[in-house]
């Protein structure tokens, strides 16, 4: 039993159920609110403290998850989509006054889908290494970040639900065995991107001590323009006056899951031309700017930095559906002609390094670099300029799932990064490399404790990356030919 700002919770202890009998116990909370319900009158605002609770409140069981279109992260037993969902939830070795480290973990989902419930993504492998785990919840989709006029925090609700999680954590942590001042916090893909929004966040300066972004540069936010055409749209698609926030608030969730479903299905070029359609909004009283420029003009100095990104991405969407690749060319040539280069010409350096290779197979490979490898890597060099403890890795081993598609796609580092892999052999193919996992590992666990994980440095004259796969190695600017297609490419 713990007592937190808001009340005393009791959780469970549980051993590494990977390893039954072998492990020290873990204290495990689950489903402590950080935030109160965010609907009704709290619907579109920034989150504020729940209701303090008497007694002992059970965090033995996961909160709900937010709500979301479909159900694609329900499992057998899993927690419902429901109203009170900004909760967390934490693994920790030892209470009290042990002052361990402590990882914030943000999931991913394209800021549509997910919750930080999800098996795999929890902390057994982390209180095993004495380090504490806490994931949350973040409003998702149009709840996340609709822009809704003039009201605090529009457009970037579920970064400030964030925020208030490490605030949370800020404020109660120490009670769980953690210490404050040592907070890392890292995601992957939204999560990613949502870490590299809250290195650019004002209000998010001493929260966090280091930050691990995967596969999320500081990039992939919106701008007003897009935040109000895409306001406008889920208006129409919910038949609502244009303006109407009040009429807007008091739609029921599923009402405006489905507006959000009619504007993701629109054919419109306006929205089509939108990158990422429910990513927060910069240029608003939250995120006051694109993520990387404040980077670039030391937003971020004194936080370390660990970022990386898997070396086949885009086979992950391939995968989800082919009929992705058709874009890539359309999409890439006025960039790449606004850079001074063809479209052609950088396809021709990715084809001679891929012989025989089908033309699908180099659209992938360019789709990896435009959407995450690039961005991670100008993300880094942006921090480099203001705080030289940058470091930066590449994922290249292969799963075996599916006939071998998948190859390093997208989300395979995360089970190896948890030292979980067992949970996803759907996902790795049977017998993923526990090596791996224990060096990607514990990789994270000593950049949270001290900053170090355990190889040189990145800097722009030998670009040093740490390549985890099947040879572990530091390598100089892998793939760098097809990296310097992409200067000047905006």
């Amino acid at each position: 039993m713990v007592d937190t700002q808001s009340g005393k919770v009791r959780g469970r202890d549980a051993g590494d159920p990977r390893s039954p009998g072998a492990n020290p116990i873990v204290h495990v909370f689950r489903g402590i609110p950080f935030a109160a319900p965010p609907f009704g009158k709290n619907r579109f605002r920034a989150p504020i403290k729940p209701e303090p609770w008497g007694g002992v409140r059970d965090a033995t069981k996961y909160g709900p998850v937010c709500p979301q279109i479909g159900n694609r992260f329900a499992w057998k037993g899993g927690p419902p989509q429901g109203d009170d969902c900004l909760t967390l939830n934490v693994w920790t070795p030892a209470l009290g006054s042990a002052r361990l480290p402590v990882l914030v973990w943000f999931h991913g989902g394209s800021y549509m889908y997910g919750t930080g419930a999800l098996p795999g993504r929890e902390g057994a492998a982390f209180s095993r290494d004495g380090v504490i785990l806490v994931s949350c919840n973040y409003r998702l989709g149009a709840e996340g970040s609709l822009w809704v006029g003039d009201e605090p925090g529009s457009g970037a609700f579920g970064l400030l639900d964030q925020l208030a999680a490490l605030g949370w954590v800020h404020e109660n942590i120490a009670a769980f065995g953690g210490a404050p001042d040592n907070v890392t916090i890292f995601g992957q893909s939204a999560g990613g991107t949502s870490v590299s929004a809250l290195l650019a966040v004002p209000s998010a300066r001493g929260l966090f001590r280091r930050a691990v972004p995967i596969s999320g540069g500081g990039n992939a936010t919106r701008s007003p323009k897009d935040a109000g055409t895409i306001t406008r749209a889920i208006f129409d698609a919910a038949n609502l006056a244009q303006g109407d926030f009040e009429a807007l608030r008091a739609l029921p969730p599923e009402g405006l899951l489905r507006a959000q479903e009619i504007v993701g299905a629109s054919t419109d070029p306006s929205l089509k031309a939108i990158e990422v359609y429910w990513a927060p909004m910069h240029g608003g009283d939250v995120l006051p700017e694109l993520p990387i420029r404040a980077v670039a003009r030391g937003a971020a100095k004194g936080v370390d930095l660990l970022t990386g990104t898997t070396s086949e991405e885009w086979k992950f969407f391939t995968a989800l559906s082919p009929a992705v690749l058709a874009r890539a060319e359309p999409s890439m040539t006025p960039m790449m002609e606004a850079a001074g280069r063809t479209f052609q010409s950088a396809y021709a350096v990715y084809e001679k390094n891929r012989p025989g290779q089908p033309r699908n197979e180099i659209l992938t490979a360019m789709e990896t670099d435009h959407w995450f490898r690039i961005r991670q890597i100008r993300l880094a060099e942006a921090q480099l300029a203001h705080h030289g403890a940058t470091w930066m890795y590449l994922f290249t081993w292969p799963s075996t799932a599916y006939g071998g598609v998948l190859g390093a796609a997208h989300a395979m580092d995360i089970p190896f990064l948890f030292d979980d892999i067992q949970s996803y052999t759907d996902f790795t193919g049977p017998n993923p490399p526990e090596e791996l996992a224990a060096r990607m590992h514990g990789a994270l666990v000593s950049f949270a404790k001290d900053g170090d994980p355990g190889w040189a440095r990145y800097e722009p004259s030998g670009r040093t990356t740490m390549e985890f796969g099947r040879a572990i190695r530091t390598v100089e600017d892998p793939m760098g030919d097809e990296r310097a297609v992409w200067d000047g490419v905006q």
